[in-house]
């Protein structure tokens, strides 16, 4: 094919395997690279002395879905591996600047790696590979994981410097903090595993596996990091030396003391920022482009691309599938297909449009010229009468008769026809045979036939023409409408579809769990509060941040709900051991605990972080979305929540509840 400006020649090759076949598409790339550089090479003999203008070797590209595949692939790698790389350092030096002692690195490092490595082991057996959307799990786990042990050991260091021995530390690590740290994994496994319900397999598999994966990690922790403190406190017990035992605040201290302090107009100004969020809110855009969350760069799409500028339809065109029990039946439906599609590129809707009528006219067609051709073989198409009148006319004009022998032999051949043609005529060699499969082919479902659809100028990407949906109406239930611009308007209602179902279960899960945790229903209200709030400032942030929603990062809601919760659930079991203490001892626990919150807040950051530098845009988007929600349930864990405990501490007070004497907590 040559595009109208003459500037691009076209071969189509259908490659034997999928796309999705990437061992052989590397091999297919390989191969046909290999020929264009040998064939390139020659250039100088192939144009030969006769064309001087042309000293370069043409520019040859080559692109399609295989291609595509397999420069996604290719970025799949790249990303995971970046991920990795990049997550695990930053969090470990994190974690290392959080408790000032490089020792506490074995801490994290150790029963993070066993969870990757058995999520990993998981994934083999449940999935087999990663695609896009499962390539960040590793660096989701790292990131989610770590929140388990510095907030295990945030308690432990905090029961040590109040002069709990190692068995009392422990076992206030691993009691009511034990349980808070469990109820946050197992909220949050839940939401994940809330993507199992969508039809999207990316993100059931994701779901699948991050969920499992903090299971496996909170697992870990919970058999290996009291041992890992025990065989620490007989290290240091036999080198007589004791180990620094140090949380960094971030700042959260002085803020957290500030809204113990003064609890209403903290209210009041957490009031305010959710009003003005709410407002911005409102006017959160949804981008329903696919192309924008598409990485650049892939040679796959530039061709398709460039193809689509120069011949002013691209390889996005759509198909009228139709289905009957004959291929006659097919083929007939086809004409009719074909005589819509005529209407619609007189209208300008369509650029043009293919089918296997223009090789086999229906047979309604061939019946209607059958009989005509009958009728007139002894009238305007009598031969004889023809052949004589031929050559009397051509004599008269100086040409020879016997030129025009073999276009008369041919005239012979029609006139002659007495049955309709179809498809077993073209089964006499390979070339006819491959042209008509582009349209004709027996299934197992009986016959089916293709008309193609060409939208002009890549117009129409988004959603089919109208027009060509009526068309396909028309045709009846054997007949059904396909194309990329088809799936794409079918994408956009199961991601909104889906998202809300990945929302609503994930929060009734939440809920049911934080019920179960504490028994008590307006405790549960207490505990998922500030997780709307957050999600408020979350969704006003993004509006500000000009970041909108698209069809991945509309999921991250459903992650921060499992995520968020974790926060307000770690203070508001806090306050169940302390809320009957004197002042300095309930507020130096919620102190404490808010300091491993933060510490936890920013570790998530950091393992979603990792996605901005993905080269995929809508997993970026993803990163920012899922940073902007940890931040925004973070502050309001550390402000609003103990600005009500405070409140609610003093109403306690009012009420005559009695103080116990300072204590250290235990098991609970």
């Amino acid at each position: 094919y040559l595009s109208g400006d003459h500037s691009l020649l076209l071969i189509l090759a259908e490659p034997t395997r999928p796309p999705q076949d990437i061992e052989f598409a590397e091999q297919l790339a390989a191969k046909v690279d290999r020929i264009v550089a040998e064939e390139t090479g020659k250039w100088g003999e192939i144009a030969g002395p006769g064309l001087p203008a042309l000293e370069a070797a043409p520019k040859v590209a080559v692109g399609g879905p295989h291609l595509t595949a397999l420069g996604d692939a290719g970025l799949i790698r790249r990303d995971m591996l970046w991920n990795l790389g990049t997550v695990v350092p930053s969090v470990l030096l994190f974690f290392w600047f959080t408790f000032r002692r490089p020792g506490t690195l074995i801490y994290a490092m150790f029963p993070l790696l066993t969870g990757l490595l058995l999520t990993f082991g998981f994934a083999k057996i449940a999935v087999g590979s990663l695609s896009s959307a499962t390539s960040g799990v590793a660096a989701l786990l790292v990131g989610l994981g770590i929140d388990f042990v510095i907030v295990s050991y945030g308690r432990y260091i905090e029961e040590r410097q109040q002069g709990a021995n190692l068995e009392e530390a422990l076992v206030a690590m691993m009691g009511s903090n034990g349980r808070a740290v469990l109820i946050g994994a197992v909220t949050t496994t839940v939401t994940f595993w809330a993507f199992t319900f969508t039809k999207f397999t990316g993100l059931r598999q994701m779901g699948l596996l991050t969920g499992t994966g903090i299971l496996f990690c909170v697992g870990s922790v919970f058999l290996l990091l009291p041992a890992m403190l025990a065989w620490s406190e007989d290290h240091h017990n036999r080198r007589q030396k004791q180990p620094t035992l140090f949380l960094h605040s971030f700042g959260s201290e002085g803020l957290m003391r500030m809204s113990l302090h003064h609890p209403r107009p903290t209210v009041l100004i957490g009031l305010v920022i959710t009003l003005i969020s709410l407002a911005l809110a409102v006017d959160i855009e949804f981008d329903e482009s696919m192309k924008t969350m598409r990485p650049k760069g892939n040679r796959g799409i530039d061709v398709a691309e460039e193809v689509g500028r120069k011949f002013g339809s691209g390889f996005d065109s759509m198909s009228i599938i139709l289905t009957g029990k004959t291929p006659e039946e097919v083929i007939e439906l086809s004409g009719k297909a074909a005589e819509g599609a005529q209407h619609l590129v007189q209208a300008g809707t369509l650029y043009g449009y293919s089918g296997v009528t223009s090789l086999i006219p229906p047979p309604t067609q061939q019946r209607e010229a059958l009989a005509w051709i009958a009728q007139q073989r002894t009238g305007a198409l009598d031969l004889g009468r023809i052949r004589s009148t031929f050559a009397s006319a051509a004599a008269a004009e100086g040409l020879r008769p016997e030129g025009f022998a073999q276009g008369l032999d041919l005239l012979t051949q029609v006139v002659s026809l007495r049955e309709t043609v179809g498809h077993k005529s073209f089964q006499a060699n390979q070339q006819t045979r491959l042209l008509l499969e582009r349209y004709l082919r027996h299934t197992d479902r009986g016959w089916k036939a293709a008309v193609y659809l060409y939208p002009p100028d890549n117009r129409w990407r988004r959603e089919p023409p109208p027009d060509a949906v009526r068309l396909t109406e028309s045709l009846g239930p054997q007949a059904a409408l396909s194309g990329t611009n088809v799936v794409n308007q079918r994408v956009r209602s199961l991601v909104v579809r889906d998202a809300w179902i990945a929302c609503i279960v994930g929060t009734v899960l939440v809920m049911l769990l934080i019920w179960i945790d504490f028994r008590s229903f307006s405790r549960t209200l207490a505990a998922m509060a500030p997780l709307t709030v957050g999600l408020i400032w979350m969704a006003g942030w993004m509006v500000a941040a000009n970041t909108p929603m698209n069809f991945i990062n509309i999921f991250v809601t459903t992650m921060i709900i499992g995520i968020g919760v974790d926060y307000g659930v770690h203070i508001l079991h806090r306050f169940n051991e302390v809320q009957d203490m004197p002042r300095e001892q309930f507020e130096k626990g919620i102190v404490e605990t808010g300091k491993a919150v933060v510490a936890a807040s920013v570790s998530t950051i950091l393992g979603f972080g990792s996605m901005m530098f993905s080269s995929y845009p809508g997993l970026v988007s993803t990163g920012k979305v899922a940073m902007l929600g940890a931040v925004a349930t973070c502050l309001v864990a550390i402000t609003l929540v103990p600005a009500v405990l405070s409140w609610r501490y003093d109403q306690r007070r009012k009420e005559g509840v009695a103080v116990e004497a300072p204590r250290r907590a235990t098991a609970g």
